[in-house]
């Protein structure tokens, strides 16, 4: 039997898989941006340049369709899978997000090293690739910002409470 936790209302028993679904849904949207977007790229133009740009635009668009499916059958699927499938999803789309991080910086390195012939040779590439690495990046600064920022809460604010608990 399991234990209550008295600091938990009946509302928030449920919330971790709530953000989790919010979190799934957002990030789903903005990689089906990023699949529509390099898709008609890579469907309308047979242009190339000497940087690898265009196999890893491909790449990109196979790992993010394969993370997008997961994502939605596991969201879908969440009620009607076993207890243990929570392991195997974080397994999953840790691989899949170190994956995206170390793809991600091989296509910084391929987009802005120079000289780069990209520019001229395979523009709509070039630049759906920039706004990708752009929008990527800006993700994950937010990120770090964020867990900045909650870190900062959590020691000032136990800080506090500690130095109110003492008077």
């Amino acid at each position: 039997m399991r234990e209550e936790d008295p600091f938990l209302g009946e509302n928030d028993k449920e919330a971790p898989e709530k953000y989790r679904t919010y979190f799934s849904v957002i990030l789903g949207v903005v990689e089906l941006g990023f699949l529509v977007a390099a898709s008609v790229v890579l469907l309308t133009t047979e242009e190339d340049c000497d940087r690898p740009v265009r196999l890893w635009l491909k790449v990109l668009v196979g790992v993010l369709g394969f993370h997008s499916v997961f994502l939605l059958c596991a969201e879908l699927l969440a009620d009607r899978i076993s207890p243990g499938f929570g392991a195997a999803y974080i397994a999953i789309n840790s691989i899949l997000q170190s994956f995206l991080f170390l793809w991600m910086l091989m296509g910084t390195v391929w987009v802005f090293d120079e000289p780069n012939s990209c520019r001229e040779d395979f523009e709509e590439g070039y630049l759906v690739t920039v706004v990708m690495l752009s929008i990527y990046y800006g993700l994950l600064g937010l990120l770090l910002l964020s867990c900045v920022l909650l870190f900062c809460v959590t020691c000032f604010g136990s800080w506090r409470i500690l130095n109110l608990i003492k008077e």
